[in-house]
């Protein structure tokens, strides 16, 4: 019995290899690329419809520089709050009630009295001789 000799086919480990290009775009790379786009654009849809994590509002609801100021000037870390001052917020009164609100508060004989106000028209004569007398 002779041996028969069957031809050994050398494969060439380089024909087998995929090219980056057909990687990118064979199907299961390309579904998953577009699925992960949509979670992505999802999720950030729904926090902007929810509002809950926006870095912008965190920051912005409780800052001041005036507190970022006296923080960092560090002689004014023993400064006592003074407990003697009052505001009064006079809302949408009008200048005979302004100076009602004036009269009392000048009863309790402050040092000073700060009026945040802006008068931009006259009004009535006696409306305005009233908020003048106190003044």
């Amino acid at each position: 019995m002779s041996k028969s000799k069957v031809p050994i086919k050398k494969v060439n480990p380089e024909s087998k290899r995929t090219s980056v290009w057909q990687y990118l775009f064979s199907r299961d790379t390309l579904l998953a690329t577009i699925l992960v786009f949509i979670v992505i654009f999802t999720f950030a849809k729904l926090e902007n419809a929810i509002g809950l994590f926006d870095p912008k509002d965190i920051t912005a609801k409780d800052f001041d520089y005036n507190d970022l100021a006296f923080n960092l000037l560090s002689k004014y870390k023993n400064v006592s709050v003074d407990t003697n001052t009052y505001l009064v917020n006079i809302g949408n009164m009008d200048r005979r009630q302004i100076a009602g609100v004036i009269n009392k508060v000048n009863k309790a004989r402050p040092k000073v009295i700060g009026v945040d106000v802006l008068f931009d028209h006259h009004e009535s004569a006696s409306q305005d001789s009233a908020l003048a007398t106190v003044f």
